[in-house]
């Protein structure tokens, strides 16, 4: 580990006498807007907050092309839609959507951005698209959001440098070949509400020699996902109560046929997580693992700036209202921490929902009055975090223009009628 900072810093002088920047922070007001900073192409360690979108990230593929380390942990992806983005069809327009790192995000024409060191990504991240990082092989460190729920096919795509990697809690599909060919990683651990893993996800991930899956209930799995990993070889550890499930599931069974430790129970399961990690965090000296019965366990829940705590649930069951939930651990334990922001706005002149203070932020919105495609359109690419929505006492008007739903421009959009798109 010295080792590798002293190459990094060694580096970073080495630029510096280029003209290159080691350290810039910079807050994005507006997305799109990241190719208008001073100096910025040049930076090699690169803190941004604020809003992005898929153009912002484009800039940083293509123009900064000694960008080493990259945290994003404090900013939010937006919604974008036309053909500036990072797609490799740029003769159409391709829908970006918010909370999700674009498809082919660091990779080019098969080609990765191999410069990429060190990336910590958005802390609201729900998914993250298609070859996003493939062929990033000089990849080492990637912090992943607790609340990333879905991983798309050849996102990490022969990142051989990759050793360490958490999957979160929430995660619950990892897309075909995502980690094909990460040859050196050496330890995975699966979390518990994994349901799916496609083909060939962890082929010739030749380095692996330690599994756990968290996971009560074995994915169903094709033998091509550890294609060309000495999987016989690798020892499998699972909840105790799961252990037999395991050693009858296809594919799982094979772990650890060739020697003596095989399937074993590493404990209890625990399973901690936020509903979004962008709107609030969880805290405790134990999350999510596996641990003896009897364990105590204490966690807490934080909201972010602007969002409120609205309990502990498990199962679809309030297990409490209070910030901090202690408990024996005598049974395998799921539980969520709930965040969100509730608002509730009265519309008198349709197209101005945009208007609204703080709209932005809302989780659970509840519009009355009169709205149109204006307001749609803001809805679906200025609030990323929306999750509950009541239009039912809310009068769709018609609209005439450009600033509707429609992609391209100008349309007319009836009255009483959802917009298209």
């Amino acid at each position: 580990m010295k080792a590798k900072y002293f190459i990094i810093g060694l580096a970073a002088a080495l630029l510096a006498g280029m003209g290159a920047t080691a350290q810039t922070a910079i807050h994005l007001a507006t997305a799109g807007t990241l190719k208008d900073t001073s100096g910025i192409k040049t930076v090699t360690h690169l803190t941004l907050t604020g809003v992005i979108d898929t153009r912002d990230v484009k800039f940083m593929r293509d123009s900064m092309v000694v960008l080493a380390e990259l945290d994003l942990s404090g900013a939010t992806v937006v919604r974008y839609e036309g053909k500036n983005g990072t797609s490799s069809s740029s003769s159409s327009s391709v829908a970006y959507p918010a909370n999700e790192m674009p498809q082919y995000s660091f990779c080019r024409n098969s080609t990765g951005k191999t410069t990429l060191i060190s990336v910590k990504l958005p802390a609201g991240l729900t998914s993250i698209g298609e070859m996003a990082f493939s062929n990033c092989s000089g990849l080492k460190e990637l912090t992943l959001p607790a609340g990333l729920t879905a991983i798309g096919s050849d996102a990490f795509y022969n990142c051989s440098g990759l050793e360490e990697l958490t999957l979160p809690a929430g995660l619950t599909a990892i897309g075909s070949y995502a980690f094909q060919s990460c040859s050196g990683l050496k330890e995975l651990t699966f979390p518990a509400g994994l349901t799916s893993i496609g083909s060939y996800a962890f082929q010739s991930c030749s380095g692996l020699d330690s599994v756990t899956n968290l996971s009560l209930t074995p994915q169903h799995i094709e033998n091509s996902v550890f294609d060309g990993v000495s999987i016989e070889n690798i020892a499998l550890t699972v909840p105790d109560s799961a252990v037999a499930s395991y050693k009858s599931a296809n594919v799982w069974k094979d772990f650890g046929s060739s020697s003596s430790n095989g399937i074993t129970g590493g404990g209890v399961l625990l399973s901690v997580k936020p509903s979004n990690a962008a709107l609030g965090s969880v805290s405790g000296v134990l999350l999510s693992g596996l641990y003896p019965a009897g364990t105590a366990v204490s966690v807490t829940a934080a909201p972010a700036s602007g969002y409120s705590f609205w309990g502990w649930t498990s199962g679809g069951a309030t297990l409490s209202a209070s910030a901090t939930l202690s408990f024996t651990l005598t049974q395998d334990t799921i539980i969520t921490a709930s965040f969100g922001k509730s608002g509730s706005y009265k519309l008198a002149e349709a197209g101005t929902l945009k208007d609204m203070s703080g709209i932005e932020s809302v989780t659970h919105l509840t519009l009355t009055g009169a709205i149109d495609a204006r307001d749609v359109k803001f809805m679906r690419n200025a609030m990323p975090f929306l999750t509950e929505l009541d239009l039912s006492e809310a009068i769709v008007v018609a609209y005439e223009g450009e600033g509707g739903t429609y992609p391209w421009g100008y349309y007319s959009y009836p009255a009483n009628e959802m917009p298209q798109h």
